[in-house]
C-alpha cells in the first residue's frame, strides 16, 4: 500500500507552498504513526500545515523568557498572516494514525501588507504611509500534501487550549496529558 505523499517531490508543491519554507527549501521525512503534530489556530479543521509537538517545550518557553505576548510571538515566529487565520487563539493538537511523507522546514518571514504594497493592483493598493507588518518566521513546520482528517486524531481540539492561557498553565497541561 503506497503511503500518501511517497512520489511527491518539493519541487511538484506550489510556488506558494515552498516559498513558505526559508530559501524555498524543505527536507522530505518519513513520519511515523504517532507522530505528534501542533498548530495554533481557530479551528480544528484539517490543514496540511503543522509543526511537531517536540518543538512545542522551547516555543513556550522562548516566548515566555522574551516577555512575550504568547499569541503575538507565535503568529510572529510563525509568520501566520491574518488573512490565512485571523483567530489563531487555539492550541490543536492531532496524532498521525498513519505512516505520511511531510516536508520539513523553516518558516520563511512574511510580510502581511505585501499584497498592498503594489500601487498597480488599484484594488488592494494602500496608501503609502502604511507600514507593512512584517512576521520573522523562524519556527520549525511540516507540510503534508492532502492530509485529510482520517489520517489523523485530534487529541487536543480547538478551544480546549487558549493562546492566551498563561505558558505555565499550558505547559503543565501538555504535560498531565503525556503530549510533551
Amino acid at each position: 500500500m503506497p503511503i500518501l505523499n511517497q512520489n511527491l517531490d518539493f519541487d511538484q508543491l506550489s510556488s506558494n507552498v515552498r516559498a513558505a519554507f526559508l530559501g524555498c527549501g524543505a527536507t522530505k521525512v518519513l513520519l511515523p504513526p504517532g507522530t505528534s503534530l501542533f498548530r495554533f489556530s481557530g479551528h480544528s479543521n484539517i490543514s496540511s500545515w503543522w509543526s511537531e509537538t517536540t518543538q512545542l517545550p522551547d516555543l513556550l518557553l522562548s516566548a515566555k523568557a522574551n516577555g512575550k505576548n504568547l499569541h503575538q510571538y507565535v503568529r510572529t515566529t510563525s509568520a501566520v498572516l491574518r488573512q490565512w487565520d485571523a483567530d489563531m487563539y487555539n492550541l490543536v493538537v492531532a496524532r498521525l494514525n498513519l505512516p505520511v511523507y511531510a516536508f520539513r522546514g523553516i518558516i520563511s518571514p512574511q510580510n502581511e501588507a505585501s499584497k498592498y504594497m503594489n500601487p498597480q493592483d488599484f484594488n488592494n493598493y494602500k496608501k503609502r504611509f502604511t507600514k507593512p507588518v512584517f512576521f520573522k518566521g523562524g519556527n520549525g513546520q511540516v507540510y503534508i500534501n492532502d492530509l485529510s482528517l482520517s489520517d489523523i486524531d485530534i487529541i487536543v481540539p480547538a478551544g480546549a487550549v487558549n493562546i492566551y492561557d498563561s505558558v505555565d498553565d499550558i505547559i503543565n497541561f501538555l504535560i498531565d496529558y503525556n503530549i510533551i
